[in-house]
């Protein structure tokens, strides 16, 4: 979804790839929240044949926040690794 405007579909495919959760609904359902807080925008593909689908994008917000998610994920794994580190050497003594 980063990359370019991604189908719910797809990106429910995507996301399997990171062990999350297949549930269409729960997916669906968040999309809204995440498109009420303006984290998200979504649009209607109409380019294929049936029914019309929403495409869905990341906002300039929805970026500014993956920006700080990412950052935060990252020092948590470094004080993660950290603890980890002292802790393995501590039970060498």
């Amino acid at each position: 979804m980063c990359e370019q405007p991604t189908h719910g579909y797809d990106l429910m495919e995507e996301l399997t790839l990171f062990g999350m959760d297949n549930d269409p609904g729960a997916l669906y359902r968040t999309l809204r929240r995440l498109e009420n807080e303006q984290m998200v925008t979504s649009s209607w593909d109409t380019s294929g044949t049936g029914p019309a689908k929403r495409l869905y994008e990341l906002s300039p917000a929805g970026e500014e926040l993956l920006t700080a998610w990412i950052t935060n994920l990252t020092n948590t794994k470094e004080t993660i690794s950290k603890f980890i580190e002292i802790y393995n050497h501590l039970m060498e003594e």
